[in-house]
């Protein structure tokens, strides 16, 4: 119940008071109920709500009820826009929300007797059978594909949906609104995507988010690599155009980075399905730890597609599918250098750098007859600003037919174009242990654009498409590989290490306890031994600063030519020592293997 009374409810308790004296005061009094009813049902906005609005029911996938309320678009219009759609429980504890939602659409209603009988229609919405769905969620729904403002379904359905993203902000919304035409979209930014591999990049990886329920594709990310100023906004903002735009906020279409862990969820889950793009990982945290230690924690969560389930989460954890575009300064191993942590494949795998292009103009390698990079950038901002939100709504029109007419047939295409790529990859990149699942990745992105190419939306030839996500891969292991290339390479980046992490090292002294999970979770160590200062490190660490086991042990080498390596075996520099420390009482002994080196030598 919505209500505690009715109409007659509400007047015979407003006149409770009044007990009549007389036969001809009784009858007066009835005359008045009579005519304040016939007052109320004559009520002019009592009949605009029942002329001009109307009611129906929802429910969504978590079989929670909704209420459906629709407005005329014109006193003499047979069609209705929706005004809102509302949980039936927020009715039972705030009834005046409806009334608030009105006076929005310029029916004002205070009379509570009028509101009650409202009120009493709504109730009977609540109690009648279920007529359509409400979807809270973008992406995927049965036959039918949803972002926020529009529902993409096959000719034919017959399926009815109501899109209600509470979740989301009107700035979320807005961004999906579409501006300019697709043609005006391939001539001002598809077309000048044409031989810049990062771009094509881009716009394949926007595209590819709506077929991740129809392959098996493992989520996370691609983080585009460089110094500022080179392009890598503006490739992102063209990344986002695809989907929609925001000129009215910096950031456009983008993210960014500077978030809380609790809200990198949200961010995620309401991206479900569309493209996600985050801007600048310098934003992610105050401080070298703080950032690192937030993006360690976001590269994981987002690739699980999962958030964590709180107690106030009356639906569970929020899910999502999706692989993010983002930009960054810093490598993924220079950011958790610079935080102090150990980065493993674990992460490369979810959260790929793919650095700028060998001679190209900052992160273009065609300028399309613009005298510069600045230029054709500045080109491209501008026209991200005009032309969006076009394309993915095409692809989706297409692709959700395809998927109604053979659903069967779109996953073998997908498949066989997807093991193609890899084929190519393994001959062109490389076919190294652990190579493997760095093409899945790549061969996923390949299969959005290689799709629209299909369809007829992109003026790219699919050999093109294929060389340009092919050079981004290879190009990301040719920035894994330069730190191993030059020996002197690992050396420094350990020298800096030790340099910014030797104030936060734990110094080891006689007699000293220390806690078992601070000594577990250390930098790195420092003790004196012959008068020299001496740090030592773990063998993960080491790899992980200098590049790679190889460059590790180039490393070592290196320093035990120059006398520096202390934690050496009969003359092995690759050979590790155990250190004894002291923790503290009633917590079991660590003794870490680690390599041991002269502090000054690392100066």
């Amino acid at each position: 119940m919505f209500t505690k009374g009715n109409i007659s409810g509400q007047i015979s308790e407003d006149n409770s008071s009044s007990v009549p004296s007389s036969p001809d005061a009784g009858l007066r009094q009835t005359t008045r109920k009579s005519a304040l009813a016939e007052s109320v049902i004559k009520n002019p906005e009592l009949q605009e709500w029942k002329s001009n609005f109307r009611c129906r029911n929802g429910v969504d996938e978590f079989n929670k009820r909704y209420l459906i309320v629709q407005k005329r678009k014109s006193k003499i219009s047979s069609k209705w826009r929706l005004v809102a759609i509302i949980h039936f429980s927020s009715l039972v504890d705030n009834p005046g929300g409806l009334f608030k939602i009105l006076a929005n659409e310029e029916l004002f209603i205070h009379k509570k007797a009028v509101q009650n009988l409202i009120m009493e229609t709504v109730q009977a919405v609540n109690a009648a059978p279920i007529k359509y769905r409400v979807i809270t969620r973008s992406g995927w729904h049965d036959a039918s594909y949803v972002i926020p403002g529009q529902v993409f379904s096959p000719k034919g359905s017959e399926e009815k949906f109501y899109v209600h993203l509470s979740d989301a902000s009107q700035d979320f919304i807005d961004k999906f609104r579409p501006s300019g035409t697709l043609e005006g979209w391939l001539e001002e930014i598809g077309r000048l995507c044409q031989g810049n591999t990062r771009l094509m990049f881009g716009v394949s990886l926007a595209l590819v988010q709506a077929l991740l329920d129809l392959v098996s594709a493992e989520l996370g990310g691609f983080l585009l690599y460089g110094a500022p100023g080179q392009g890598k906004t503006t490739a992102i903002h063209t990344f986002g155009s695809v989907a929609g735009g925001l000129p009215a906020r910096t950031t456009g279409y983008c993210e960014t980075w500077n978030h809380t862990g609790n809200h990198v969820e949200e961010i995620a889950a309401l991206h479900d399905g569309v493209p996600l793009a985050l801007d600048e990982t310098r934003t992610a945290g105050e401080g070298s730890k703080n950032m690192t230690a937030f993006m360690a924690s976001s590269i994981m969560r987002i690739s699980m597609g999962m958030g964590k389930g709180r107690m106030t989460d009356a639906n569970g954890p929020k899910l999502w599918r999706l692989i993010y575009l983002g930009t960054t300064n810093l490598t993924v191993d220079q950011i958790f250098t610079e935080g102090g942590l150990v980065v493993d494949d674990a992460y490369r795998v979810r959260a790929i750098d793919i650095p700028l292009p060998e001679n190209g103009h900052g992160i273009f390698e065609n300028l399309h007859g613009f005298e510069s990079g600045a230029a054709l950038s500045n080109h491209l901002k501008e026209a991200c600003n005009r032309q969006y939100g076009t394309l993915f709504p095409a692809f989706l029109q297409r692709l959700v037919q395809a998927r109604a007419d053979d659903e069967a047939g779109l996953k073998r295409q997908l498949k066989r174009w997807r093991q193609r790529y890899i084929r190519r990859a393994n001959k062109v990149v490389g076919n190294a242990p652990g190579m493997g699942r760095f093409h899945e990745r790549f061969a996923t992105v390949y299969l959005g654009a290689r799709l629209a190419i299909k369809f007829g939306l992109l003026p790219w030839t699919w050999r093109e498409l294929r060389r340009a996500i092919l050079t981004c891969e290879r190009d990301h292991f040719r920035l894994r590989g330069e730190p191993a290339r030059r020996d002197g390479d690992g050396l420094a980046a350990l020298k800096t290490y030790v340099s910014g992490q030797r104030g936060q090292m734990i110094e080891l002294q006689p007699g000293k306890a220390h806690r078992l999970s601070k000594l577990t979770q250390a930098p790195g160590f420092l003790w004196t031994e012959g008068g020299d200062w001496i740090v030592g490190l773990d063998r993960d660490r080491l790899v992980s600063l200098c590049g790679g086991k190889s460059a590790a042990n180039r490393v070592l080498k290196l320093l035990h030519q120059q006398g520096a390596l202390v934690s050496e075996r009969k003359g092995d520099p690759l050979k590790v020592q155990q250190k004894q420390m002291t923790t503290k009482k009633d917590e079991k002994q660590f003794r870490p293997y680690l390599y041991m080196m002269k502090v000054d030598a690392l100066k």
